[in-house]
Order: structure tokens, then sequence, then C-alpha cells
């Protein structure tokens, strides 16, 4: 009969946990409605990981000062801020809810910043009224150390403590009980395989598998281009702190003696017999982390001076490209305004010419006036000249004596 309740993956950035979290859809374990987007180059597959959790988790690291990637760890004190602050009452709900909306009853979510803050998600999940099943996910911390580089730039000295300060995290706070529901999933192996980890889980967490969802998960979904970065031979361990080194082995390869110590400790919060491997990292990390957070500094503020560069470079751009237009429209509108003025020079010269024609033809007509002047002023000498003579007395009185003759 399957087991109803809450399944939690713990483990590091980049240590394999979104392959992980896709798996528990093959025991019909819902992840929600509300993934985080596959994001391409990092996790091309998806992250199958629940936002909603996620926001909370960057909203209560924000709170305390804490980011994902602080070396430094999350305290008691810092753990009772987040519960006197009401995110203890949140997260509750917030799991509450999840679980509700599931059909069967089983509900997984994975965020790596779970890990970070586990001494404050170990006391809400102890709170609730369902059984919480555990996978811890492990890789090789230089795989992941390889992977933090390409994602984040980060230093692998920073990435390996990083990787250390997680597992220190999760053994500091997994209460006695949650060890007889705690399984361990090596991303590796999960690669090679993949049917072990399934058998594990089903056997430990007595849970049924759904074929179909498996086919899936095993034949499309899991490949090996899932590992970019592999450790190959030992010259790569020699780059690896002996004490991070130790840890990784003490978890992978001696799982069940290092089970067996865990559930026969009376101290099993404190882990003391760890605490060499503890020490010798903190004495390692101090100038580790100084020089970090220098360089750190530093490249926040190369950061701020690309970005404010980029800010000019692109006003400068736009101003340019804006100017660029202008200009061009400017130019534009010149070419057709001398298009223009050629057309009106040409229209004035025909017009010029035409008035040369006009006023060559004005003259001529004007000298054809004159000269009609001229003749019209002789014949009206020539005709006054004819009325004061003799001839045209005599005409007239003619004239006037036929209109009589004709009238009698």
């Amino acid at each position: 009969m399957d087991n109803k309740g809450i399944y939690v993956i713990l483990g590091m950035h980049r240590s394999g946990t979104s392959a992980i979290s896709r798996a528990l859809k093959v025991f019909d374990i819902e992840l929600g409605c509300n993934l985080m987007p596959a994001y391409q180059d990092v996790n091309d597959k998806g992250f199958w990981e629940d936002m909603d959790i996620y926001r909370l988790n960057e909203e209560m690291l924000s709170h305390i000062g804490q980011s994902w990637d602080c070396l430094s760890e999350i305290s008691d004190n810092d753990i009772d801020l987040l519960i006197k602050s009401g995110y203890m009452d949140k997260a509750k709900q917030l799991l509450s809810m999840k679980l509700s909306e599931t059909k069967n009853g089983k509900f997984g979510f994975k965020d790596p910043r779970v890990t970070k803050l586990f001494g404050f998600w170990s006391k809400v999940l102890n709170s609730l009224n369902c059984n919480v099943y555990y996978i811890l996910v492990t890789r090789h911390p230089y795989s992941i150390a390889q992977s933090l580089k390409k994602r984040e730039h980060m230093l692998r000295e920073k990435s390996l403590h990083l990787w250390l300060e997680y597992m220190k995290t999760i053994f500091r706070y997994l209460q006695h009980d949650d060890i007889q529901r705690l399984v361990f999933a090596n991303y590796e192996h999960l690669l090679e395989q993949p049917m072990d980890l399934i058998d594990k889980i089903s056997n430990k967490f007595s849970i049924e598998v759904n074929e179909d969802e498996l086919k899936l998960y095993t034949e499309e979904f899991l490949s090996k281009d899932l590992q970019h970065h592999e450790i190959k031979g030992n010259s790569d361990e020699k780059c690896i702190a002996k004490h991070i080194d130790d840890y990784f082995k003490l978890i992978v390869s001696g799982e069940k003696e290092f089970i067996n110590l865990l559930s026969s400790s009376e101290k099993y919060k404190d882990f003391e017999y760890m605490y060499p491997l503890f020490e010798a990292e903190d004495r390692d990390i101090k100038d580790i982390t100084q020089k970090i957070n220098e360089l750190e500094s530093l490249n926040e503020e190369v950061k701020k001076s690309l970005i404010s560069l980029e800010a000019d470079k692109y006003t400068i751009s736009s101003q340019f490209e804006a100017t660029k237009d202008k200009l061009e429209v400017t130019v534009n509108q010149l070419e057709v305004t001398t298009d223009q003025l050629e057309v009106t020079t040409d229209q004035l010269e025909v017009t010029t010419d035409q008035l040369e024609v006009t006023t060559d033809q004005l003259e001529v007509t004007t000298d054809q006036l004159e000269s009609t002047i001229n003749q019209l002023d002789k014949t009206t000498i020539q005709l006054e000249a004819f009325r004061a003579s003799r001839t045209y007395k005599v005409m007239t009185i003619l004239s006037k004596l036929k209109r009589i003759l004709t009238l009698q």
C-alpha cells in the first residue's frame, strides 16, 4: 500500500536534485502545478521545482541576510527569528495546501535552499500531521564545483566548502526517526543504473511504481548528456581538500555504516565524531572566505561598472540611431527638395524663354500699333481736309436735295 505524505529531496545545488525530483513521478508523487520552467544550457529538461516554495525560501534567506551561496551557516538564532517572523506558519500553510491539492495524498518537492534552511524546515516538517520521507542526493563535489563554475563563475574552493556546509546542515538537524525514512541517491549511479534507485525508494518507502511513468523516465528523460561534468580517474580527486573528499566517501561509499553510525549516536544531532573534519574546514575556510569575499566584492564592482557601461552604451547607441534616423529623413527631404528645385528651375527657364518670346512679339505688335496709329492720324487729317473742301460741301447739298426729292 502506498504511503501518503510529503517527500523531500535534499542536496546541494547542481548535485542532480532535479533529476531525482523528476523520478518522484514514477511513484505518482505529485510535484505541484507551479513548477519552475526549464532553462536552456542550465536545466534543459526542467528543474521540477515548486515556484511557491522557491519564493518562500528566497524571502526567508533575504530576511536573515543570507543567500543560497553564502558560506556561513544558518544559526539557531536565525531560525528563531524566522519562526518569530511568522515564516513557520507560512511554510506549514503552504505545505498543507500543496498536500491537499494532490489527488492521492502524496506531494514531493525539491529546492536546494531547503537544505540550506534545513534547520528551519526540519521543524516545519516535524510539526505536520503526516509522514515525511527524505531522499538525500549526492554527487561528487568536484563535479558540482565544475558545474557551478560554468553557471555562476564560482570559485572551486568556495563550491567545495559550500557543498560541505550543505551536507553538515542536513546531518546536524536530521532527527533519529528521520533516518528510518531516509534514502541516499547518488546522481552518477542513477545515470548508470536507474533501477537501483527506483527499487531502493520503492522498497524503503513501500510505494508502488507506475510502469508507464517509469518507461518515460528511464527511456526519455534520463540520458548521459545530463552528466555535463564528471570525475575521471584520481587526478581530479587530488585537487579536493582531504576533509571534503573523506566526507564525500563517508556518505557515498559507507552509506550503510554511515546510517548505522548516525542511528547509534546518542548525540545524533551533534555528530561529534565528524568535528575534526569540520574543524579542519573551519581553519581552511577563513583565508578562503576572506579572499572569496574580496573577489566577490571586486566582481560586484566590475559588474556594476559593466552594467553602467552597458547602460551608457545603450543610451548612446539609442541616441545615435535616433540621430541617424533623423539625418536620413532630413537627407531624403533635402533630396526631394533638390529635385523639386531642379524641376522649378527648369520650369522657370522655360517660362523665361516664353517671356522673352512674348516680349519680342509685344515689341513687334507695339511697332505695328504705332504704324497703324500713324496711318490713322494721316487718314484723320485727310478726312478733315476733305470735309473742309468745296467738294464735300457740294456733295452735302446734293445729298440733302436727293432726300427731299425722294420724299416728294
